[in-house]
């Protein structure tokens, strides 16, 4: 049986992003206050010192992290060209040590990338925090538009996620669907390739949603968290290589912080007009660790929108 303070944990660490997000509810939010501060206690009485067992990860949990993600670094690029703020958050992001940011600069425009042949134009669903597939399988029942009005009839789905443990559900999706969905399993979607580390907690029953690049989220201060490295997919490459102006270009983002880099990199491709929504979560409520704040967001934001880029209100703890 699962003990009462590991529950209690669980629902605090999956409810955290509405405790901080301004479109919560106001009650919610004093709800979920309140259960934090007793999870705090209830951790402190059975541990001795909060956090301690979250600290402590089961042996075959960790060594599959790390087993699995050092496979992946070397498969990376032969999967995916197979298929084709303000002032104070910079200073904590530069306190960061260099082992925990990508070390690249942002890759907005390459005159050496390669434009697909496709002709027949689809809708294409890129899914940056692809988790299990559930946000694909929303797209699927057309939570992100109606798939009758896409070009042709037809779709194709990329969907990119680094954490490990979802490998086997990405797969069973492109098994379902071949060629129609291109999983970048084992990769972290950022505004440049190379390699990251990349931090996973360990609350598989709240769906890993704090596992980031950063491991700033205070989630970890409850779950604890494990390091790998995994490769990195240039998002803005994603789009330039694999999608037509015909096309109607979904793109979803849910990358815990590595949005302030991504989407400001995007702006500043000269086709980013090619995605036409923007479904986009920002993470506001934690020291993400990078470099762009809320202002870069903004004026990047603004820009794609002068392009012609949708950007409804999104927000989804679970997709």
């Amino acid at each position: 049986m699962i003990p009462d303070t590991v529950i209690l944990d669980a629902f605090v660490a999956s409810a955290m992003p509405y405790m901080f997000n301004s479109r919560a509810p106001v009650f919610l939010q004093i709800l979920l206050a309140a259960m934090m501060s007793i999870s705090g206690s209830a951790s402190l009485d059975s541990c001795g010192k909060q956090g301690q067992v979250a600290d402590e990860p089961q042996e075959d949990f960790v060594s599959f992290l790390q087993t699995t993600s050092a496979a992946h670094v070397g498969e990376h690029r032969t999967h995916m060209h197979g298929a084709r703020s303000g002032s104070s958050r910079k200073q904590k992001a530069a306190k960061l040590s260099a082992h925990q940011r990508p070390q690249c600069q942002c890759m907005p425009n390459n005159v050496l990338w390669q434009t697909t042949d496709r002709t027949v134009p689809k809708c294409i669903f890129i899914d940056l925090g692809a988790g299990s597939g559930d946000s694909f399988e929303s797209f699927l029942g057309e939570r992100f538009g109606s798939l009758q009005d896409c070009p042709s009839g037809q779709w194709e789905a990329w969907l990119v996620e680094a954490n490990p443990q979802f490998t086997n559900d990405l797969s069973r999706a492109e098994a379902k669907f071949p060629g129609q969905v291109h999983p970048l399993s084992s990769t972290a979607a950022y505004m440049c390739a190379g390699e990251t580390s990349f931090f996973v907690d360990h609350e598989w029953w709240v769906h890993h949603q704090a596992s980031s690049m950063t491991g700033t989220n205070p989630v970890f201060e409850q779950t604890g968290k494990t390091k790998i490295t995994v490769p990195m997919v240039n998002v803005v490459q994603l789009i330039n290589e694999n999608t037509i102006p015909e096309d109607t270009v979904i793109l979803k983002v849910d990358i815990e912080g590595a949005e302030y880099d991504v989407i400001p990199c995007l702006a500043q491709n000269t086709k980013a007009g090619l995605v036409d929504r923007l479904f986009l979560e920002e993470h506001t409520w934690f020291e993400t660790g990078f470099s762009n704040g809320p202002q870069e967001m903004l004026i990047a934001k603004d820009k794609l929108r002068s392009m012609n880029v949708s950007i409804p209100d999104y927000f989804s703890p679970t997709l």
